[in-house]
């Protein structure tokens, strides 16, 4: 979707998605390198932001539909690394 065609909300959530991708691999990074450890409790939930945040911006519904998907997928991968 173009930006021109997005309405604020939808700029709004896209530019939230965009922040929590970047974060993602940059704390992937980080931790790949192990400069920082960081635990995969906060990196799956902050790539869900992002696969849920590009569902809502999507106009094809099957699309969107798949990156929800995806997105619950990282959440329920997340589960484990907060309880356990």
């Amino acid at each position: 979707m173009k930006w021109n065609e997005m309405t604020m909300i939808q700029r709004g959530v896209c530019i939230i998605g965009v922040i929590s991708g970047f974060s993602y691999l940059f704390l992937s990074a980080l931790d790949l390198f192990d400069l920082l450890p960081i635990s995969k409790g906060v990196l799956f939930p902050l790539f869900s932001v992002f696969w849920l945040n590009l569902g809502m911006i999507q106009k094809v519904k099957k699309h969107a539909i798949w990156y929800y998907i995806i997105a619950a997928g990282y959440v329920v991968l997340a589960l484990p690394y907060l309880f356990f």
